[in-house]
């Protein structure tokens, strides 16, 4: 599951936003430690919803979670017009 699941998400997330830095899309930033930020909702989510969720009665709307998490992971990202790199 490793090597198959973790690894390979968390490249396709470090590329993603390495190729957004190059384009001038996403602003400069520790790709490192930004790709573990990405990660660490996504898989609270997880746990929480094959975990937590069952012993609590909680029906959390998963769709407005990631909405929320997309919206303040892109808008965090973007590059802002003649902001100090």
């Amino acid at each position: 599951y490793h090597d198959n699941v973790t690894v390979r998400g968390k490249t396709l997330v470090r590329r993603a936003l390495e190729q957004g830095v190059a384009a001038g899309v996403f602003r400069v930033m520790d790709t490192e430690a930004m790709v573990r930020v990405l990660m660490a909702p996504l898989l609270n989510l997880a746990m929480w919803r094959h975990s937590f969720a069952s012993c609590v009665g909680d029906d959390a709307d998963t769709g407005r979670y990631l909405d929320a998490y997309l919206d303040l992971t892109l808008h965090g990202l973007l590059a802002r017009p003649g902001a100090q790199q």
